[in-house]
């Protein structure tokens, strides 16, 4: 039987480290599930900027590496500070891989494939993209890894900033075509997926498959291989060792590590840094200036890592506070996760959540030197079941849903559907789902509808940055009840709340007392007439509920405005009460305004609530608290 084919086109491809890490580990997964694959690249230049010791450039010289063919088009080599070389260096092998393609179809080297595999990063690649495209009309996926053209302005390239203002116009527009010419569209952060829709790229295109670890290099290591590792790169003693393996630089938050270490002092962690970067001495000088407990090793070879990963207790990812951090998932994390070794993060966003949702260890704020100092001394503090809680974690983090096994097979069934005609990636129907939960990922999206739901309610204009935590609360509580619902794959509405009010709202603060209180600051910088009822928001309990021994609280119900008059409110606060019921809470209790609002106290009251009171707050509002006996209702209460 033959078997498909398809063509990767990406600049970077190994021996290249770094960014060409993540194409060749997808292309492997995609040939072993029985795809016969060939790989357009350029010749290896990253990160030096020079061609390596024994490399020469020819016109499409090809190799075979791990079963998959590997066709090299000459480019200009050159990865140093100039904006001017880095387009060069982009420009060149869009221009030379257009020209490799449309040579190696019309002279027989390459055959025509069935679909083709885009990485974006650069967007000059997208030239080759088109060319295949118009040569063969070969169908497209594009694998997202780094959002174009923002990535541009926060680069640190000399003169970057500028040609934003010069031409990111023209870059946006260039982006657009090319989604616009694929057919899926991969990305590696729900945030990603979140912001291409928002530009108006369809949301049945845009597909979230993580990225996947080089599983010959992270790897597991047994008890005894921790404890060599430990001799080797000595860390056997007492003390928990921290470790950062990567770039140095100012998106990575090493100053914040550095410093957080310096005041934890004993009482934290020793701090391991490998790797080199733009603030490599700096970071040294700031170490010695403050005595801190950090020791640098320099560059470790790429197939020494899982050694140095088992040196360490765990691993530390930071990101600076910084416009696309929230959406930023190093690829390090799944690398981490694959060696089964615990995780500190000091960042927000996409993998902050990766590491609460699947417990892999601790999340501090970033930027925030007393936060995270509390959180070193809280993992140097961590027994040993605690750490091996968090690796057992991360081994079923890893085998259920970043391993290259499982990225591989979800790329090779899109790429499959992709070639087939797009059947299976038809845009979603009008359906709508309900999904139990609500997923941190979503909190970004619920929070912006939520301003759009309530515009002029107290909660929307503390705005989406207050709202997105307070979201989240929702997806880390085991009291918590949660329901997204979902049309054509986008967030349409929400129902949360908590079978244990006066405890979820106490936890909900001590767990982000610094985030909602810096986010609350800002909401009363903006409107200080509202910073009395925010610090009284602050200490909310869930008073109402509480007064009705064993009640749930309904916190709130959200749905789009345009999704309204359909029934579905009605239905989403029923899905509510069963959740409560199957959980065991007999009563579920809720407030809303008692004036100017005869709709929804009607419906409220339609639904079977029991007026229980009517009270007026500390601030004038007049309001109505409903009960709901659920057995009453005909709801099968759990005992």
């Amino acid at each position: 039987m033959t078997r498909p084919r398809t063509i990767f086109i990406t600049q970077w491809y190994p021996p290249e480290p770094g960014p060409a890490v993540v194409p060749h580990v997808i292309a492997q997964a995609v040939a072993h599930n029985d795809w016969d694959v060939d790989v357009l690249t350029g010749f290896p230049n990253y990160p030096t900027g020079r061609l390596p010791e024994g490399w020469k450039m020819s016109w499409l010289q090809r190799s075979v590496r791990d079963g998959v063919r590997v066709w090299r088009v000459p480019l200009f080599a050159s990865h140093d500070a100039s904006a001017i070389k880095r387009i060069a260096n982009y420009g060149s092998f869009g221009l030379s891989a257009s020209a490799g393609y449309a040579w190696a179809r019309l002279s027989g080297k390459l055959q025509r494939p069935e679909v083709q595999w885009v990485s974006y990063s650069p967007v000059t690649v997208g030239i080759a993209q088109l060319v295949a495209r118009a040569i063969d009309g070969t169908p497209t996926v594009v694998w997202v890894g780094d959002l174009w053209p923002d990535t541009v302005g926060v680069s640190g390239l000399e003169g970057a900033r500028g040609l934003m203002r010069l031409a990111g116009k023209a870059m946006h527009a260039w982006c657009n075509l090319l989604y616009a010419q694929a057919e899926a569209i991969v990305v590696i952060s729900p945030g990603v997926r979140e912001v291409l829709i928002s530009r108006g790229v369809p949301e049945h295109k845009v597909h979230f498959i993580p990225v996947a670890p080089d599983e010959q290099v992270f790897q597991p290591c047994s008890v005894q291989q921790r404890a060599q590792a430990r001799d080797h790169y000595g860390t056997q003693g007492q003390r928990r060792v921290l470790l950062y393996a990567g770039a140095m630089g100012e998106a990575q938050e090493l100053q914040t590590l550095i410093r957080a270490a310096a005041r934890a002092g004993a009482e934290g962690p020793e701090v391991v840094l490998a790797g080199s970067g733009t603030q490599e001495e700096e970071l040294m000088a700031l170490a010695a200036d403050l005595g801190a407990p950090v020791r640098f090793l320099g560059r470790v070879p790429q197939e020494e890592m899982t050694q140095l990963l088992a040196a360490a207790d765990a691993a530390y990812i930071g990101l600076a506070d910084a416009p696309l951090s929230g959406i930023t998932m190093p690829s390090k994390t799944q690398s981490i996760i694959a060696s089964h070794t615990p995780i500190l993060c000091c960042a927000f966003g996409d993998v902050a959540a990766v590491v609460l949702e699947n417990d892999l260890g601790l999340v501090s704020a970033p930027g925030d030197v007393d936060a995270l100092a509390q959180t070193l001394r809280d993992f140097a503090a961590a027994s040993d079941s605690e750490l091996a809680a968090w690796r057992a974690n991360a081994a079923k983090a890893h085998r259920e849903r970043f391993s290259a096994s499982i990225v591989g097979e979800r790329t090779s069934t899109l790429l499959r559907e992709v070639a087939d005609g797009g059947k299976a990636i038809d845009a979603p129907t009008d359906e709508v789902e309900a999904v139990a939960g609500i997923a941190a990922r979503d909190a970004r999206a619920l929070a912006h509808l939520h301003v759009r739901a309530f515009p002029g309610f107290f909660l929307a204009q503390l705005g989406p940055k207050f709202l997105s935590r307070f979201y989240r609360g929702y997806a880390h509580d085991p009291s918590a009840v949660g329901i997204t619902y979902r049309k054509r794959g986008r967030v349409i509405g929400s129902v949360v709340g908590t079978t244990d009010p006066n405890g979820f709202y106490s936890r909900l603060l001590k767990r982000d007392l610094f985030g909602f209180g810096w986010t609350a600051a800002m909401a009363a910088l903006r409107n200080p007439k509202a910073a009395g009822r925010l610090f009284q928001g602050l200490f909310y309990r869930g008073e109402e509920a509480a007064e009705i021994p064993g009640a749930a609280l309904l916190a709130s119900v959200c749905l789009d405005p345009e999704e309204r008059g359909g029934g579905l409110g009605k239905q989403m606060i029923r899905d509510f009460f069963g959740e409560c019921a199957r959980r065991g809470a007999g009563t579920v209790v809720l407030t809303t305004d008692a004036e100017n609002n005869d709709a929804v106290n009607t419906m409220y009251q339609r639904l079977g609530g029991k007026l229980v009171d009517s009270y007026t707050t500390s601030r004038g509002r007049k309001m109505n608290k409903y009960a709901y006996e659920l057995e009453e209702l005909g709801f099968d209460v759990a005992k």
